[in-house]
């Protein structure tokens, strides 16, 4: 089993945990095998190693088609963390832990920040793959992006505004949206289409609603109606009758005001 993660997952506790689920090593085929493929920080650490790479060090890197990537460059810097000039800077971290490295041009349109090197960018990752290229290694790892690049789509789609303030119905909602964007993508769009937002059409005027449809008009009814609206208003501004405005919000449990509005006192 292989678990991706960005660097949030860089920390002790989790590489440590996922170490320990992997006993491969230790009991051979029989064994549960567990590979992580985790963001890394480059931090002064890991710049340190990546100022003692030669230019040869350095390999082509892949995208993750396995096309090559003229634009990047990759290293594994493991060697040299762990047995260069001065103490092991791995120290305290498993002793199957790599660290491999990642460089490329650094965008003509993003100034660098302080601190940062002005002609180029880079990443890392660390792993505990026993074999396999460097350049496969960085590749592999870097789908981690499609996830959170389809996260972000599906939120954009709409999955912001779920149709019911029922958490099941809103759980049904999006797993089915979510499944039907996916085999969609898989059968019939090409790699660059974002697909189009995926919502509940709102009623037409005079049509029959029901179910989820109608939960989420109560709910907007409630909330205009507690802010002022008269039943009146929200009749005419969603084209349905004073009385079944009325039933719906006496169904929801709201205290309905009197015809008059908010009671008024006499003048004296």
């Amino acid at each position: 089993m292989l678990v991706t993660i960005d660097g949030a997952g860089a920390s002790h506790d989790v590489i440590d945990h996922l170490t320990g689920l992997n006993t491969a090593a230790a009991h051979g085929k029989r064994a549960q095998r567990v590979e992580y493929s985790i963001g890394w920080p480059v931090d002064e650490r890991t710049l340190a190693g990546i100022e003692q790479l030669r230019e040869g060090d350095r390999g082509d890197a892949l995208d993750t088609d396995g096309e090559l990537d003229p634009q990047a460059r990759v290293a594994d810097l493991t060697g040299i963390l762990r047995h260069g000039p001065g103490e092991d800077r791995l120290a305290g971290w498993p002793t199957d832990l790599r660290v491999i490295a990642r460089r490329t041009p650094h965008p003509a349109n993003k100034p660098a920040k302080l601190g940062e090197h002005p002609n180029f960018e880079y990443g890392a990752l660390v792993t505990n793959t026993p074999n396999g290229q460097v350049q496969f290694l960085d590749a592999r790892h870097r789908t981690q992006a499609h996830v959170e690049d389809r996260r972000k789509q599906i939120k954009a789609r709409g999955a912001r505004n779920p149709p019911s303030i029922d958490y099941d119905r809103n759980a049904a909602w999006l797993q089915l949206a979510v499944s039907l964007t996916a085999w969609l993508r898989h059968i019939a769009l090409d790699d660059t289409s974002e697909g189009r937002r995926f919502e509940v059409t709102k009623p037409t005027k005079g049509s029959r609603i029901t179910g989820v449809a109608r939960d989420k008009l109560a709910s907007e009814l409630m909330k205009k109606y507690e802010k002022g609206g008269s039943i009146r208003a929200l009749a005419e501004s969603t084209g349905r009758s004073y009385g079944f405005v009325h039933r719906v919000l006496s169904e929801s449990g709201v205290t309905l005001r009197g015809r008059g509005g908010a009671t008024r006192t006499k003048k004296k």
